[in-house]
């Protein structure tokens, strides 16, 4: 009689280390009771390691907490490259998640309430950004995965609570985070696009060099990619040359806020003529904001016609949407009765 003997195959540390990482940062405590099994202990610092793995298998993370000054002097002094990762990504593992959870749970409660433990953790996430950097190019998923869920959360909450709570000083500090977060995922597109807002943000605060730093940083991305870009990056273009035209023309440097718009000016109506009922509204709005420059340097027959350009377009989106554009009609109508009366008195 043949008997059928059950064997129990074990996973190799290799396989069970690479679900680990497929997994990374969102994993099982399952995940990690498994690694505790599998995980070698061959070399000093793995004995940490190992005891790290463990106390989190059990959801132990106040064990954790003693432990991880050993797991920090290992990152920072073994030459043993494995080790440093391994250290580096369970350093990292509870606080990129106890951060998740924190800025989720705020957002959920529709950001009522102090700001601030959010803020103070931030610290810990650049840390964790420094520290996942610092890795080879074999934990380039990992990489994209840490980057891609640190700026999702970061750069969300930041412009939530510029746009909604019109704050401005923690934005700064969460945006400057997100963009990190996109150079450590190697996504220059966000990069571009967070650059964007923080300039946008540094305008509102009247930090126009910083604004313009990183309106400029983000132009030279976005032209960059935009040879393998679409209509997308060339809204994007042209939402940059506008924002500095209005950064210029609030630092009275008209010259260059008349260069910007004009860029502006002809990459929005290229963008209207095939899709008109998205762009021509930034048209308008352009040509009005040119007219300024023009009536600031008393240039008056030309304001006259680029607002006669931009009430053109305005009465034609108003017979769409009288009353968000009612107003604009009357400051651009207003404007031109000025220059008409400025005209006669001359």
């Amino acid at each position: 009689m043949n008997f059928l003997i059950g064997v129990i195959v074990l996973s190799s540390f290799d396989e069970v280390f690479k679900e680990f990482l497929d997994s990374y940062p969102i994993i099982r405590l399952e995940l990690f009771a498994r690694l505790f099994e599998v995980i070698r202990r061959d070399k000093p610092g793995w004995d940490t390691i190992a005891r790290s793995v463990g106390v989190l298998a059990l959801g132990d993370f106040g064990g954790f907490a003693r432990v991880l000054p050993e797991l920090r002097r290992v990152f920072e002094t073994s030459s043993d490259e494995e080790e440093r990762a391994m250290a580096s990504l369970l350093i990292s593992f509870p606080k990129i998640n106890i951060f998740r959870s924190t800025v989720v749970r705020f957002m959920k409660k529709g950001m009522v309430g102090s700001i601030s433990p959010i803020i103070v953790q931030l610290e810990e996430i650049k840390d964790v950004i420094n520290m996942i950097e610092s890795l080879d190019e074999s934990f380039k998923q990992v990489k994209k995965r840490v980057g891609d869920i640190i700026g999702d959360l970061t750069e969300e909450l930041g412009m939530k609570l510029f746009v909604e709570r019109e704050l401005v000083e923690e934005p700064k500090k969460l945006l400057q985070i997100a963009l990190e977060a996109a150079i450590l995922s190697n996504n220059p597109l966000r990069e571009a696009l967070i650059r964007n807002n923080l300039g946008a943000i540094y305008h509102s605060s009247g930090e126009q060099d910083k604004a313009i730093e990183n309106f400029e940083k983000s132009l030279r991305i976005l032209e960059s990619l935009s040879e393998a870009g679409g209509a997308d990056i060339e809204n994007e273009i042209a939402m940059l040359h506008k924002n500095l035209g209005v950064v210029y023309s609030d630092l009275n440097e008209y010259d260059k806020a008349e260069s910007h718009y004009m860029i502006a000016l002809d990459l929005f109506s290229k963008l209207a003529a095939g899709e008109p009922e998205q762009y021509e509204q930034y048209v308008a709005e352009i040509h009005f904001s040119i007219s300024e420059l023009y009536i600031e340097r008393g240039e008056l027959e030309e304001a006259r016609d680029h607002l006669r350009k931009s009430l053109q377009i305005y009465e034609k989106l108003s017979k769409i949407d009288p009353e968000k554009y009612g107003e604009m009609i009357k400051e651009v109508k207003d404007r031109l009765n000025r220059i008409e009366r400025a005209k006669s008195d001359s």
